[in-house]
């Protein structure tokens, strides 16, 4: 208990908006602990809805329940380059909270590709695109690689660390079906893609690599993950994008872009950045929501 007490106090949401934090975190533990059942949500600044399983301790479903817009920077942020009618790909969306804000975001005109293999985040997913009535979002059973084929999921630490690459001990697994993001481009008729997010737990590469073709036409904005910026993968996925003109930066708490050399930690949300001589659809510029 003393570590996500000290998690909250430390927190992004707690150093805007302690009191309301403290009353959330406190709300959390009455839906976890004598409520026990799902509890329906608005997160700003997008109006969208998201249903939370009573799971305390989950990162995902407490951290959104507590912290809501200032979840990640990400989320305060999206609305600098997701546009109206843009095309949004969420690989690793969970259970939807960037899916949803992304939704918004594009509009009725738009399109958003939700990719996620885990069947208990899928469940959640689907349910929280129903409860917003988006009709934009395709939803793909699968896992981001750099081949086709089956990859087994370990699920052991987490719902939120599921991953194909990475073996938290093997006691909870499933066997999920691998694409690449060129063949999803392709059977989906996709005219455009503008923004690429990747959280994929590890297999960020590959998936890059898998999105070859895409990248060299579209030139859309990346985002990764990165939660080990000293791994030789990360050193790969950095120098790639650098080799095809992308640029690092990072979003402070306020969701605002700031160029980055070189990262000193791991960090969530980490945007690469098309040269403006190579940039696609996608620009960056002052947030705007669309009604979807």
């Amino acid at each position: 208990m003393y570590r996500q007490v000290r998690a909250v106090v430390r927190s992004p949401g707690f150093r805007a908006k302690p009191l309301r934090t403290l009353v959330l975190a406190a709300s959390w533990l009455v839906v976890c602990f004598l409520l026990r059942r799902p509890v329906t949500i608005r997160v700003a600044p997008y109006d969208f809805r998201l249903r939370l399983p009573p799971l305390f301790g989950h990162q995902g479903s407490t951290w959104i329940y507590v912290q809501r817009e200032y979840y990640e920077p990400l989320l305060l942020g999206l609305g600098t380059f997701v546009r109206p009618g843009g095309v949004f790909i969420d690989g690793g969306a969970n259970q939807g909270i960037f899916t949803c804000a992304a939704a918004r975001l594009c509009g009725p005109e738009g399109r958003v590709v939700a990719i996620e293999p885990q069947s208990y985040a899928r469940a959640a997913l689907e349910q929280n695109i129903r409860l917003n009535g988006f009709r934009s979002v395709a939803i793909v059973p699968k896992a981001l690689f750099d081949s086709e084929g089956t990859a087994l999921l370990d699920r052991s630490a987490s719902a939120v660390s599921a991953s194909i690459v990475r073996r938290f001990g093997e006691r909870e697994t499933e066997t999920v079906e691998t694409t690449t993001l060129d063949r999803l481009v392709e059977e989906l008729a996709l005219p455009r893609v503008d923004v690429i997010k990747l959280d994929v737990e590890g297999a960020e590469l590959p998936a890059l690599r898998g999105a070859a073709r895409t990248i060299a036409a579209c030139r859309p904005i990346l985002v990764l993950e990165s939660l080990d910026p000293e791994s030789d993968d990360w050193a790969a996925a950095t120098a790639l994008l650098a080799g095809q003109g992308y640029m690092m930066h990072l979003l402070d708490e306020a969701g605002r872009l700031q160029p980055c050399a070189r990262l000193a930690a791991g960090h969530p949300n980490v945007v690469f950045l098309p040269s403006a001589e190579t940039a696609g659809g996608a620009t960056v510029a002052a947030p705007a929501v669309a009604r979807a």
